[in-house]
């Protein structure tokens, strides 16, 4: 006799892609003609102008959520199918997945087995017999192998307004289906036009056991992704805008390796502490762990770089006024989806040539040609020689870090391919640039946090300090909490000291092992690359007043300023963490 123990994830994952509708108001006011006097008369009508019209906003909401009907475990004897007999009608557990979502485009539900908290796994694992005895996904009712298999149903609910009428079970899922190892549209929604619409589901897990299976516990998983509109494609765990979709399954100090899907390059992200009490970590979060190399302006494929609110962290096309259109930023009437087209200057021409470039120097002077000392335009700089990338590696605890002008000069040194990556030493920003906008004079106040950035769609810059001015900054919570710095409360460009092998941490794995991997890239400031090798410098999304500054992170050898500011005109590194 054996126990099979089926659970389905209660905290059902969804991924939103977003389609805006837009609701406009017309107002018209028509004066009444009045009588004033037997003497004369004054009539007229007036009314709001086109221009003023109202407009409002709705944006696309989805939700997807779950409940257990029936306990999902069953002790099923061997040669017992337990999906369609009197003996077993529920099989090995019911679920109900409700859905409720406003896109008129619809939305799609996908599936995929998730056994061992890994998408793909579709198995019945047992915990202590090992995977030669794991039960595998089919419809076997009878016979010497022993599967597992599900099936979906459109639940009618006429006390409810949740109306199947378009709701469709796809890829035969109506009947015992094989659980897929790769996500597969179960159900599809062709349309919706009221935010009360939405569907529910029973799922049904059904299994037959062979009579040579061990007796034991199996346990596996289902998971569940609502995707719309349901013509959208289904999200990617390899790709670094899908976030939402694979950040959750990160462990505190695991690293996964990405794609921004805006040019095709590859980062390694990782989930971070932020605090640990003891050896627990209570709060964490998402970062890079290489420095961002988007080329602004650039072209991928032979095609160029569109950024959108559909790949990149730009989150509002207006001013702070809410009605002003941004410079260089466009709203789709249609879908909503926001564009920013970089001024033309954004790509400075000319990039460092040499090594000695790259070297602790104050006369290195015009080898970032075109930079100019503007605060309020977007500038980057490629930080390559002649065309290939730069690596700055840490080298211990030594004033100065090992510069190399290739990755095959890194790998030679007997450095792998991944550690030279984390030293990877991407592009310069300024913070016009970096936080995505052509003109950022507006943002001036104090402790304005930007609204937009040239992070990908999911992330964010960090937040450089907060109202009040002794808040710690995003940076210095993740460095304290890794070991690093002894300082917590720390006002504006307030120095705070290493903890013991502190240096070394920032450039390597923190306290606990998390990794960090922050680079001496230096900055830009006119056309001169200032402390390469032996600084780095990391942009917040943070104003600082005056309101030519802003807020970064600046550590070198003697001490951290996680709080640090300066003008904007600075080209400096740029990280990003999850929303």
């Amino acid at each position: 006799m054996q126990v099979i123990n089926q659970q389905i994830e209660k905290q059902i994952g969804h991924i939103i892609y977003g389609m805006i509708g837009t609701l406009l108001i017309f107002t018209i006011l028509m004066g009444l003609g009045l009588s004033l006097s037997s003497a004369f008369a004054i009539t007229g009508t007036a009314s709001d102008s086109a221009a003023s019209r109202a407009s409002v906003t709705v944006p696309a909401f989805c939700s997807m959520t779950a409940t257990v009907n029936t306990a999902h475990n069953g002790t099923i004897p061997g040669g017992i199918y337990s999906g369609a007999s009197d003996y077993y009608p529920d099989g090995i557990g019911q679920t109900t997945i409700q859905t409720l979502c406003n896109d008129p485009s619809g939305y799609a539900i996908y599936v995929v087995g998730y056994g061992g908290n890994t998408t793909g796994n579709n198995k019945l694992q047992s915990s202590t017999l090992g995977s030669n005895y794991d039960i595998s996904t089919g419809t076997a009712t009878s016979g010497s192998t022993s599967q597992w298999a599900m099936k979906l149903t459109k639940v009618t609910d006429t006390s409810q307004t949740y109306l199947p009428d378009n709701l469709s079970i796809v890829n035969s899922f109506d009947n015992y289906h094989t659980v897929p190892d790769n996500y597969t549209k179960a159900a599809n929604y062709t349309s919706t036009t009221d935010a009360t619409l939405g569907s529910k589901l029973t799922t049904t897990y059904a299994a037959y056991i062979a009579g040579n299976q061990p007796s034991g516990t199996y346990v596996g998983q289902v998971k569940y992704t609502l995707v719309h509109p349901s013509s959208g494609a289904m999200p990617s765990a390899d790709n670094m805008q899908d976030v939402q979709y694979w950040g959750g399954s990160l462990a505190v100090g695991e690293e996964k390796t990405v794609t921004d899907g805006r040019d095709g390059k590859t980062y390694t992200v990782a989930r971070l502490c932020t605090n640990y009490d003891g050896d627990n970590c209570t709060t964490s979060q998402l970062w890079m762990t290489q420095n961002l190399d988007l080329q602004i302006g650039g072209t991928y494929n032979g095609n160029p770089i569109e950024l959108t609110s559909e790949n990149t962290n730009l989150t509002t096309a207006y001013a702070q006024d809410g009605t002003t259109l941004l410079n260089g930023y466009s709203v789709d009437s249609d879908t909503g989806v926001i564009t920013w087209t970089p001024a033309g200057n954004a790509t400075v021409t000319g990039t460092p040539a040499t090594i000695s470039d790259f070297s602790y120097s104050n006369s290195a002077t015009n080898v970032v040609s075109g930079w100019a000392n503007n605060n309020y335009a977007p500038y980057q700089a490629e930080g390559q020689l002649n065309g290939s990338d730069v690596y700055i590696y840490n080298s211990g605890t030594t004033a100065y870090d090992t510069i190399y002008g290739t990755l095959s000069d890194c790998t030679n040194a007997g450095h792998t391919a991944a550690e030279c990556a984390h030293y990877k030493i991407g592009n310069y920003y300024n913070f016009t640039a970096a936080n995505a906008m052509n003109d950022s004079s507006a943002f001036a106040a104090q402790y304005t946090v930007m609204p937009n950035s040239i992070c990908p769609k999911g992330w964010r810059l960090p937040k450089g300090i907060t109202e009040g001015g002794t808040v710690i900054s995003e940076f210095n919570k993740m460095l304290k909490a890794q070991g690093v710095t002894n300082g917590e409360d720390l006002a504006g460009s307030t120095n705070t000291g290493y903890t013991a092998n502190g240096f070394n941490m920032i450039r390597t794995t923190g306290a606990h092992g998390d990794p960090l991997y922050f680079v001496r890239s230096g900055h830009v400031s006119s056309t001169t690359l200032y402390y390469a090798q032996s600084a780095g410098d990391y942009w917040s999304s943070t104003v600082t007043a005056p309101g030519t500054n802003g807020y970064y992170l600046n550590f070198y050898s003697s001490g951290v300023s996680p709080a640090n500011q300066d003008y904007r005109r600075g080209g400096r590194s740029v990280r990003c963490v999850a929303e």
